[in-house]
Order: C-alpha cells, then structure tokens, then sequence
C-alpha cells in the first residue's frame, strides 16, 4: 500500500469515527451528514448517520435544506448579471425597481436613502437595511417566534420586504454601516428576477443547476428537481422543533431557500472556486473580507471567509471561503490543499459542534499535506 493510500485510509477511519461520535446525541438533532473532497489529496469520503422523519435513516444522498449557504448562488447570480453587463454593481438598484417596492426599508433618520443603494451595498450587507430573519421589531412578535405560531404561513417575498419596512428599523444609511441581512437578499432575488424576465428558481436552474447537472437541488416550496424525484427532505431542527414539512420554510427563498445534497453542493463549489461560474475578479469581490459577521467569520461581496486564528491564536488552520446556514450547513473550500467541505448537523443548535468538526476535518488535511 503506498504511503499516500496509507494516509488516505487513516483520514476517513478518522472522519468516520468523529462523526460517529458527533451523531450521537439527539436532543434538538436527528444526525449528521459530511462530505471532504480534495483532488489534490485522493479524498472523496461521504458520511451519513442519524434518523429521518420522513425517510427512516439518514443517507448520505438525502438532499437537506442548505440555508444560508443559499446566499452564495444568489450572489453568483448577481455577479454574473454584472459581467454579463446586464446591471452595474455600483449603480442604484432604484433604476431596476419599483420605489413603492421598497417602501421604508431605507428610511434613516427621516431621509428617504433609496436613491442610492447599490448591488454591492446589498451584496455586503452595507445597505443599512433591517434584517427580517433575526432583527428587533417595532412591535408585536419577531419573525422566528411568528415561524412557530403561524408555521402554516407561507411567505411571499414582497412579504418579507414588508415585514423589515413595515415593523423594523435601517441601521444605517447605505454605505455607512454593516448588518448582516436576510432582506437586502431578499431584494436581490427580487431584482434577479427583474432583469432576467424570470423566477428566481428558473434563472438557478438555467444558470447554475442544469450546467452542473445538480439535478436533485431546487428551491422549496417553489420548484421541482430536474430529476423529478420527489426525494424527502433530511430533518431540520429550529429552536428544537422539527420544520421539515413546515409552509414556514418559505420563509427563506433568495436568502438560503435552496434544497440540495453533498454531492451537489461539491459540485457548485469546484464550479465556483475554479472560475467557471463567475471571474476570478468577481470571485475575489465575493470574498473581499470587508466586515466581521462573528468572531473569526468575515463576510465579503456575498460570501464567508473563516479565518481560525481569531477565535484561538493558536489554532493555525489555512483560511476558508464559503458560507454558513443557521441550521450548522457548512459549505467551504480549503485553497491550500484544494479541499471542499459539506456538512448538515440540520439544527439551530448545533452550530459549535459544526465548527467543531470543520476544525477537525482540516486539521487532518493539514497534517496529510504536511
């Protein structure tokens, strides 16, 4: 057995293990999937452990909701409209939609701000715009507690724009400020659909999902596979409830709507990352770094970088870039070792073990690169 093979085998009895151990317990959690990918490694190594409310045990083909890894092909999308000199990143979005649209949503101190908002203000979550999703509200419920006690809603993106003008307040007039935002991806959605003449759902299927032959992946509630199999979604826990077949996911469309697998979700980040979607340019805007999100997690032009040295100074890990989901979705790419990362734990709980296991995952690569 050659030394490379040697190695190989250790890292997936060593990912198998961790896993294993990581699907034990289920309060709040139903299991785990993960794939690691790397070309330059040899590895090719899926997992899938746990139970499924709607399919029994757990595989690691079940397609599962990716949430906020979502934004990545919204903002893919964007960019590509920009090279396409379909939009101008710079130039306000008040030229493609409507102003009554809009509403209060930029509304500051008073001022009407609409005049000026940008693509790349949205795309950066530098609008000012409110955030839906986890922002305060003026009055009445906030929207995760509405998902609980009205799940049977099914939610309208002009919906949700309403919902920030309506009952939430900007943070900032436009280039002024950072506040990571559901809405202001919300809107993008909405102009996609604008300039393409098209759903959203039908402009990533013919921009993204049918080039790269994601045949299992579509938006919830909005679109079907373009296999046609109606697979069940793997379990997802909010706030430790389970919300697989719940109206309430509609809630997250152009923000993390998007159903999709290991595999598939590997297939867009090879795509992505080797410049076959968007330009080395766009793809550098896309993860610019501009603005911390949490501690250790920066957002860019759409996109996530982690960087581990800032949650530990010793913690010497290369830097990734991808995207989280509030349902602990991981999808990131290791640039060093050529690696994709995938991983569902499928619950809002279960976010530091997620970043857990990423740890672990590229610790192993680091030390097979050596």
């Amino acid at each position: 057995m050659s030394k490379k093979s040697n190695s190989k085998d250790r890292a997936y009895a060593h990912f198998t293990k961790y896993f294993l151990k990581a699907s034990k317990i289920k309060k709040n959690y139903s299991g785990v999937q993960a794939h690691v990918y790397s070309p330059m490694l040899e590895l090719d190594w899926s997992f899938a452990e746990g139970s499924s409310k709607r399919a029994g045990k757990l595989t690691a083909g079940q397609p599962f909701h990716v949430a906020s890894i979502g934004k990545l092909f919204t903002a893919t999308i964007i960019y590509q409209l920009a090279e396409e000199q379909k939009i101008i990143l710079d130039a306000p979005i008040i030229k493609t939609i409507e102003r009554e649209l809009l509403g209060n949503l930029f509304v500051y101190n008073g001022v009407d701000h609409s005049d000026i908002v940008t693509y790349r203000h949205l795309l950066s979550h530098t609008s000012g715009i409110a955030d839906y999703f986890e922002g305060p509200v003026l009055d009445g419920e906030n929207m995760r507690t509405l998902l609980r006690t009205q799940s049977d809603k099914i939610w309208q993106p002009q919906d949700l724009l309403d919902f920030s003008s309506e009952r939430q307040v900007p943070v900032s007039a436009p280039g002024k400020g950072y506040l990571y935002s559901d809405t202001g991806f919300i809107l993008l959605g909405m102009l996609i659909e604008i300039v393409e003449g098209k759903s959203l759902e039908k402009a990533l299927e013919e921009r993204i999902f049918e080039p790269l032959s994601m045949t299992d992946s579509y938006m919830t509630m909005r679109s079907k596979p373009l296999s046609n199999h109606s697979l069940p979604i793997a379990d997802l826990w909010l706030e430790g409830e389970e919300f697989g077949d719940k109206n309430a996911l509609s809630v997250d469309w152009a923000g993390g709507g998007i159903i999709s697998t290991l595999d598939e979700l590997k297939k867009f980040s090879v795509a992505l990352h080797s410049g076959n979607l968007i330009s080395d340019r766009s793809l550098s805007e896309m993860f610019s770094n501009e603005n911390q999100f949490e501690k250790g997690i920066y957002t860019g032009g759409g996109g996530m970088t982690v960087r581990f040295n800032k949650f530990f100074p010793l913690l010497k890990l290369p830097l990734v870039r991808g995207h989280i989901g509030i349902l602990s979705t991981h999808l990131f790419y290791d640039p060093t070792s050529d690696t994709h990362i995938v991983l569902n734990f499928g619950s809002t709980s279960k976010m530091v073990p997620s970043f857990r296991a990423l740890i672990d995952i590229l610790s192993v690569i680091k030390r097979m690169k050596g």
